[in-house]
C-alpha cells in the first residue's frame, strides 16, 4: 500500500457547505434554549426561596447561559467560515477546470473560451482533441 495515499486530503465543498449550514442553524437555536433554561431555573429558584441552593442555582444558570451564548457565537462564526471555504474550494475547482479545458460558462452552457487561461501553462499542456494555451 502506498503510504502517500494515507496522507491525501479530500475536500468536498458540498460537505463543507452542509456542515457550515448545520453549525449556523445550531447557533440560531441556542437563544431559544437559553430562554427555556432560564425559565426552568427561575421556576426552580422560586420554590427554593430562602435556601442557599436558590442563589447557587441562579449563579449556575447565569454561567451556563453565558457559556451557551459564547458557544452559539463560535458556532455561528465557524459555520460562516466553513461556508466561505466551501465557496472558495468550489470556485477554485471551477477555475482549474476552465483553465484545463479552456471552457467558460455562458447562459448555463459550456462554450470554448476565446482567450488563453488566466494562468500561464509552463508545460504547454495539450488537451486531447484540443490545443495548447500558446496555440489559442
Amino acid at each position: 500500500m502506498d503510504p502517500d495515499k494515507a496522507l491525501q486530503l479530500v475536500v468536498r465543498p458540498s460537505d463543507l457547505r452542509a456542515s457550515g449550514q448545520s453549525a449556523a442553524q445550531l447557533a440560531q437555536a441556542v437563544p431559544a434554549e437559553d430562554h427555556a433554561l432560564a425559565e426552568a431555573s427561575g421556576t426552580a429558584e422560586g420554590g427554593l426561596k430562602g435556601w442557599t441552593t436558590a442563589t447557587a442555582l441562579h449563579g449556575c444558570t447565569a454561567n451556563w447561559v453565558t457559556l451557551l451564548n459564547n458557544l452559539a457565537g463560535e458556532l455561528g462564526t465557524s459555520g460562516t467560515k466553513l461556508q466561505q471555504i466551501a465557496l472558495t474550494y468550489g470556485s477554485g475547482d471551477r477555475d482549474i477546470a476552465d483553465d484545463l479545458t479552456g471552457a467558460g460558462t455562458t447562459a448555463g452552457t459550456t462554450a470554448q473560451a476565446s482567450a488563453a487561461p488566466s494562468r500561464p501553462d509552463p508545460f504547454n499542456t495539450v488537451i486531447v482533441g484540443g490545443r495548447s494555451a500558446e496555440e489559442r
